[in-house]
């Protein structure tokens, strides 16, 4: 018999026992852990929206292997989360797991000949297997060409042998029109069983639920079509900038409560503190002068004129924010590849004082652009501390968090948050510094915080934004960006907290 939210979190450790008691689990579930998995038990589709480092993963493997009647079993997730299931498989199950790696053959050939019911791939590996190119025509007249795109494979895709999907970091299926979510999608009409996971399922606004639910039920819970449900929810506002006009939506009045009740239906929710007692958490804003170098570039970019540096000019001011954050983290973006650094950066000397002498232990540092990770790297190595980075273009992450995570004389993981914000176990840490602010909002933020402030932290976790600012102007872009990231971190508190109650 299905059980609802409310029933299964008002049951006892000792009810749990008894109801399971005939299951042999090889690691003994959390409270929280065993309600997901018998609320869970009689759906074919649900998700799991726990705060991060809860143990979602483990919730997941014991609903597969245990609750649900599946044979094979692909695994969807970042590729700094792979290891976790690896580990997670073979430390809490008696069954192993084959990671669809390497070249499009080889990913074939390992889900070909490898029989085990754990499969594990990356999103972006997916279209190695379920995506195949195809013309299009782009332009009209003479400028008419023929391009290729991929598109998903739907021969490969009805053949695919598995009849279960757990998508981790379903956050990342937000976006319809991507090629992975298509392909994620179709894979889904073909299996009996899926189960989605995230701690942050918003990061813009309520919109971004369509997509992942309409992955996971087609449309069953928020309807199949976008367009109906933006007019439904949402109300269009014309907005106009630089004299350019496109549409913004805005939930409708009562709109946003309609949505996550209906969302309720399908996700069971818990925060840490349901699931056990933390150390206290502390945020810190460390606001340092800018130089004259970077009050004059703002004042340039304020006020549209040209951003004259030492070597090179930067004439059209294509995004303000970005370039005013840019400046205040000591460059200017002027190619694809190419960065002017600045003078002098106050806000680097004052991250490097705070390494020398505030913190002990192991730190992580995040930051948004390849150019300030440079410049850092430069930095770290003239004080001769030692760290280690994981960011797009390094080849071996795993190797760089391995070092961090195992060697003590390494005090720096250097990470942007798209590498090292999802799913990593990082507690040997118990500080963060933000160098700058991240564009993506509160979900790339929280996720990053959950890498340290999770199961198994011991001590007092501090969170440091480093800020530069004009104090005779009144400005600083570092504390503008962060307000906006902490607006969609209460829409998303606000939701997460309902479905968690409902």
């Amino acid at each position: 018999m299905k059980m609802t939210q409310s029933e299964v979190k008002s049951l006892l450790r000792e009810d749990f026992e008894y109801i399971f008691e005939k299951y042999n689990f090889k690691t003994e579930p959390m409270e929280h852990q065993y309600a997901s998995m018998l609320w869970a038990r009689y759906m074919n589709y649900c998700m799991f929206l726990h705060a991060i480092g809860t143990g979602k993963t483990l919730a997941s493997l014991y609903t597969v292997t245990h609750m649900w009647d599946c044979d094979r079993v692909l695994v969807i997730s970042p590729t700094s989360v792979i290891k976790t299931w690896l580990d997670e498989i073979s430390g809490h199950t008696n069954l192993c797991g084959a990671v669809l790696e390497g070249s499009a053959a080889d990913k074939k050939a390992i889900q070909k000949n490898d029989f085990g019911k754990f499969h594990i791939i990356n999103y972006e590996g997916l279209k190695a297997i379920y995506g195949k190119k195809e013309q299009f025509k782009e332009g009209r007249g003479n400028k008419e060409k023929l391009v290729n795109k991929y598109v998903p494979d739907f021969q490969a895709i009805n053949t695919t042998p598995y009849d279960c999907l757990i998508c981790d970091e379903c956050h990342r299926l937000k976006g319809w029109e991507s090629l992975q979510t298509r392909i994620v999608y179709e894979l889904g009409r073909h299996c009996k069983k899926i189960l989605m996971l995230t701690g942050t399922p918003i990061a813009k606004d309520i919109r971004d639920f369509w997509a992942e639910l309409k992955v996971l039920d087609d449309g069953a819970t928020l309807g199949s079509d976008q367009n109906e449900f933006l007019h439904t929810y949402m109300n269009p506002v014309e907005m106009k900038i630089n004299n350019r006009s496109h549409m913004e939506w805005y939930p409708k009045k009562g709109s946003v409560d309609q949505i996550v009740e209906l969302v309720g239906t399908v996700a069971i929710r818990y925060d840490s503190s349901e699931c056990f007692e933390l150390p206290e958490l502390i945020y810190k804003k460390v606001y340092v002068d800018m130089t004259d170098e970077q009050k004059r570039l703002t004042k340039s970019v304020i006020e549209e004129t040209k951003v004259v540096l030492d070597t090179i000019t930067v004439d059209e001011i294509v995004n303000k924010a970005n370039k005013l954050a840019q400046i205040s983290s000591g460059f200017v973006q002027v190619g694809k590849d190419e960065y002017e650094y600045l003078k002098s950066n106050p806000k680097m000397e004052e991250m490097i004082n705070m390494l020398h002498t505030e913190i002990a232990g192991k730190c992580i540092i995040y930051h948004n652009y390849i150019g300030v990770a440079h410049a850092i790297e430069d930095r770290l190595r003239k004080a001769k501390i030692k760290f280690r980075a994981v960011r797009g273009e390094i080849v071996n992450k795993r190797k760089q968090i391995d070092d961090f995570q195992n060697d003590p004389s390494i005090k720096v993981l250097l990470a942007h948050p798209q590498s090292g914000g999802e799913g990593l176990n990082l507690q040997m840490a118990n500080v963060i510094i933000f160098f700058d602010q991240i564009y993506t909002g509160a979900t790339s933020r929280e996720q990053c915080i959950g890498r340290v402030y999770r199961k198994g932290q011991e001590e007092t976790c501090v969170i440091v934004d480093l800020m530069s600012v004009d104090k005779n102007m009144d400005i600083c872009i570092d504390d503008r960006i962060h307000g906006v990231a902490m607006d969609k971190k209460q829409l998303a508190n606000y939701v997460l907290d309902w479905i968690r109650d409902l």
